[in-house]
């Protein structure tokens, strides 16, 4: 089953295409709204252990719920941790996980009101972030900012570049392989070593395996520093650690119109498709309008930069013509027949390069 087919079947009466990044639930007695919003993480499915540096985790978790928040058109207020930790995982990396966390969710004035911690049999974070809309949109769009809010005639507008996840994605591979062809002997010799000593309790092998993945993880940090240029290392920075765009939220919807917004979550490719499905509108989308990161240009293959995914990019609908250094026209919503997106290329209809982004099943 498809993911889309699986949320389907929890809200059977609901059309999931106008799902929001955030849902809004009503406040009694108040007339104003709360936005709630959650985002988790299992090593080995969002993220690998010889990969990121306990801060990468931390920083990646409350951005990718605060990108929500933002994309909704909120300001966050308060969160709660779920954190499933796994035998074996060394105190100092629990110590570093929290202290960033904290620290982050400080610094966006968000409360950590509470949550749960629980033994699992891998690492699993989860964060639920509760905000409420922005007093500048309360008045005219109390529910925040819909996807299903684009109308015809709206411009379609991107921030930032895409790209330099996908290409700090392929860098990590490329390093990581490099590092283990490298060291295979040394780390062959040591995990046998590991293997006799500890034959009687699987909770040993489970501590000496994470073990080994925090010291792979520090040895690769230090190859690529030492092996990459800082374009390079900007991008594996952005796909360890990605940033909502928190910078210019409040001076976007300050000045500006938005009728719909989303953040790049799972790449524009797939994420576009989804701004049109819940509007009923048609994206007509120009491919050399996009910006994509330089160093993406360079690593990727051409028009892969559009299934780049946890960009945390805003993709917004507005009626507003926007002159911005890091605010980009890529196209147009139309009323068709049917919704979508379509492509072109100097104006010309073409079908992308062949690409896939990121799906659960």
């Amino acid at each position: 089953m498809r993911e889309s087919d699986i949320i389907q079947l929890f809200f059977p009466d609901a059309d999931t295409r106008r799902l929001d990044d955030c849902a809004a639930l009503h406040v009694a007695d108040s007339g104003q709204f709360q936005l709630h919003t959650t985002d988790s993480m299992v090593a080995g499915t969002h993220f690998r252990l010889d990969w990121s540096s306990p801060a990468d985790l931390a920083l990646k978790l409350v951005h990718c719920n605060l990108s929500d928040i933002l994309s909704s058109g909120g300001q966050a207020r308060s969160a709660f941790l779920n954190l499933g930790l796994p035998t074996g995982i060394p105190e100092d990396f629990i110590v570093e996980f929290a202290r960033t966390l904290v620290a982050e969710l400080e610094r966006y004035s968000i409360d950590l009101a509470g949550g749960d911690t629980f033994r699992a049999p891998a690492l699993f974070l989860s964060l639920h972030m509760i905000g409420c809309v922005h007093p500048l949109l309360q008045a005219a769009q109390p529910r925040g900012i819909e996807r299903r809010g684009g109308q015809p005639g709206d411009f379609l507008y991107l921030t930032g570049t895409v790209g330099r996840s996908l290409a700090g994605l392929q860098l990590l591979e490329q390093m990581s392989s490099r590092q283990m062809g490298a060291t295979s002997s040394v780390e062959g010799g040591l995990e046998r070593e590991v293997h006799l000593a500890n034959t009687n309790t699987a909770e040993s092998h489970a501590e000496n395996g994470l073990a080994s993945h925090c010291r792979l993880q520090s040895q690769l940090a230090g190859l690529i520093q030492s092996q990459l240029s800082s374009a390079e290392q900007g991008c594996v920075q952005h796909h360890l650690q990605p940033r909502c765009r928190y910078d210019l939220f409040a001076d976007l919807i300050g000045r500006y119109k938005i009728h719909a917004m989303m953040d790049i979550s799972d790449g524009l490719f797939p994420d576009a498709h989804r701004l049109a499905a819940a509007a009923d509108l048609c994206l007509d989308m120009q491919l050399e309008k996009i910006p994509v990161a330089e160093c993406a240009r360079t690593l990727l293959q051409p028009d892969d930069w559009i299934f780049s995914g946890e960009e945390l990019e805003l993709l917004f609908l507005s009626p507003a013509n926007i002159a911005h250094p890091d605010i980009h026209c890529i196209g147009r919503a139309t009323n068709q027949e049917q919704s979508g997106v379509r492509w072109f290329r100097e104006h010309q209809p073409i079908i992308p390069a062949s690409g896939r982004a990121f799906t659960h099943f």
